[in-house]
């Protein structure tokens, strides 16, 4: 039978579940969950099974800037957050005097930092043309190009040689990191199971 997760033929690892496999695990956990009282949801078993695979996985990489920018724009337009600030100030006349003006002086200095943070974003920013007809991933590969890398000629040594090339499966964190830094969408799906990274002469590409 083919797993699902690592689309191996020869058999199964432990760790390599089926859609069966992980429906009738799902109503055992369901079981055992009552006959421990417990409160056990769907949120609290992805979470147990997130933490299974993360075991045999390889220690997470350094992120990438896209992705802490990513994240970054996540917390900035979170709509929670804006909730928060405005039910506060819909009842301002309730606030402690201290608070209220703590309040004011946190919020003068956030937009403050936002507003030094934006005008260093613009500087010297002209966004990607991409009504020429050419591929972003091309555009982000000549504008990264322009950009000092440490290990540029270690790099081109090894692609002067087809054999230096591999092809492996690779966690969802590092799939990010290409992802994110490439990618004219600039997202990445939470749903992605399996990401392949091929790593050959002349070019990085990944699959998810």
């Amino acid at each position: 039978m083919k797993c699902t997760r690592c689309f191996r033929n020869e058999g199964r690892s432990a760790t390599c579940w089926t859609l069966s496999d992980f429906r009738r695990g799902l109503t055992g956990l369901r079981i055992f969950a009552v006959g421990l009282h417990e409160d056990i949801n769907i949120r609290t078993i992805q979470r147990w099974l997130k933490e299974y695979r993360r075991r045999d996985d390889e220690p997470p990489p350094p992120k990438d800037v896209n992705v802490t920018a990513k994240e970054f724009i996540r917390n900035v337009e979170s709509k929670k957050q804006a909730e928060k600030g405005e039910s506060v100030v819909k009842e301002r006349k309730q606030l402690n005097p201290a608070i209220h003006v703590d309040l004011i002086r946190a919020l003068k200095a956030r937009v403050k930092t936002y507003l030094a943070m934006i005008a260093n974003l613009e500087k010297g920013f002209k966004p990607l043309r991409t009504s020429t007809g050419t591929a972003l991933q091309r555009l982000v590969r000549e504008r990264r190009a322009k950009l000092p890398d440490p290990r540029l000629q270690e790099k081109k040594k090894l692609a002067a040689d087809f054999k230096n090339a591999t092809v492996k499966q690779i966690p969802y964190n590092t799939a990010k990191n290409v992802i994110l830094a490439n990618e004219y969408l600039g997202t990445m799906p939470g749903g992605v199971t399996n990401s392949w990274l091929r790593r050959s002469s002349r070019s990085h590409r990944m699959s998810a």
